[in-house]
């Protein structure tokens, strides 16, 4: 997903802005009972709709768990007898589980706009979605035939190693989640071979340095592949956990702010993705998926999570355009959709990042960001 690099500093100040919402409303005195039962009923309702919103985002998260189980499952298949239909069953069981986690930036965009209160969104984000990648971290790239985490056989494939490999150096050192899946699934050119992916017997000058099967690229590759679609599905648990949980430190952190002040948080949330995306319509970094070549698509799924967030409603409960912006709820609500269809309609042809977005379309999601300031 289109997110700033991670937070060096906090966010103090936007912290107290939120909680002086609090302490600046409660000390107003009520000048009729009318006036304050107004109030209260205001302040139901935006607690209400920030309790959906914050329930919709842990069941998001499910959907993302139940998409990894389906592609591990596709691995295990693709691991015990490597084919080309079971090649092309991972892949496309990787782009599902992609759109799935895709449907949780704007949470993500919460770790990037209140790092003080939610540094945990943030690093659930670097886990699962960290990119751009240095694809010749993990396999070889280019001229460099024998590099990466797959080809240096003194790293162990397994959670440890492979934990302490992800940002070992540099953000772009990404050893988990799945752009370092993505390189791995399709490679540099996005056409990986099958070959890559059969284990294979060692040589007679490999069994005479001592190295076996497991040592060979074919099998570490598969086995780092597995192994990282079971980090994700722990780490996505762990998520989930802390987004249900009551007690959970991220949950608390949550419900410590007024309810006027998490549904303004989302609003910076969902503005500052829509900068994001601007942005990086406009640099190489906008490849969000380049070597699956799914860039567009990334950019549409994040602007589904963001009209999902800012217009789905309840029977209960009004969306949170209507309760931030009423005045330009349907204008924004259409700008939303007018660009997700122009997008659909570029398709995914184009592969150089400077015309992933047209002018138009970097003007529209700069109108949005605006609008929502």
């Amino acid at each position: 997903m289109i997110l700033a690099p991670r937070p060096k500093t906090t966010s103090a100040l936007l912290l107290a802005t939120l909680l002086c919402l609090w302490g600046c409303d409660s000390d107003q005195p009520a000048t009729s009972d009318t006036a304050e039962t107004t109030s209260a009923a205001a302040t139901d309702q935006a607690d209400a709709i920030s309790n959906r919103l914050w329930q919709h985002f842990d069941t998001a998260t499910a959907s993302a768990i139940s998409s990894v189980v389906t592609l591990q499952q596709a691995l295990q298949a693709l691991a015990g007898e490597p084919t080309d239909a079971h090649l092309q069953a991972a892949r496309d069981a990787w782009r599902n589980s992609h759109q799935q986690l895709l449907q949780l930036s704007p949470l993500f965009a919460l770790g990037q706009v209140q790092a003080t209160l939610f540094r945990q969104l943030d690093d659930a984000r670097w886990q699962s979605d960290a990119w751009p990648i240095e694809p010749g971290y993990l396999d070889y790239f280019d001229l460099y035939r024998h590099s990466g985490l797959v080809n240096d056989i003194v790293i162990p494939i397994d959670a440890e190693a492979v934990r302490h490999q992800h940002g070992f150096s540099s953000e772009a050192d990404v050893a988990l989640g799945l752009h370092a899946m993505e390189y791995l699934l399709w490679g540099e050119k996005g056409e990986r071979p099958l070959d890559d992916f059969v284990a294979g017997s060692p040589s007679s000058e490999q069994q005479a340095s001592g190295m076996t099967a497991i040592d060979l690229p074919g099998h570490r590759r598969v086995a780092l592949l597995q192994l990282q679609a079971n980090l994700l599905l722990e780490d996505l648990g762990s998520l989930q956990y802390r987004l249900s949980h009551p007690a959970s430190g991220l949950r608390k952190a949550y419900q410590s702010l007024p309810p006027s002040g998490r549904l303004q948080l989302w609003q910076q949330a969902s503005a500052h993705l829509l900068q994001q995306l601007q942005a990086g319509g406009e640099t190489s970094p906008s490849q969000h998926a380049p070597f699956a070549g799914d860039n567009r698509a990334s950019i549409r799924a994040q602007l589904q999570a963001i009209d999902t967030l800012l217009s789905d409603t309840d029977e209960t409960t009004p969306a949170l355009l209507q309760w931030l912006t009423p005045q330009h709820q349907e204008g924004i609500a259409r700008e939303l959709q007018a660009l997700m269809e122009s997008l659909a309609d570029s398709g995914e042809t184009e592969e150089d990042p400077a015309n992933l977005l047209s002018a138009e379309q970097r003007q529209q999601l700069e109108k949005l960001s605006q609008g929502l300031k």
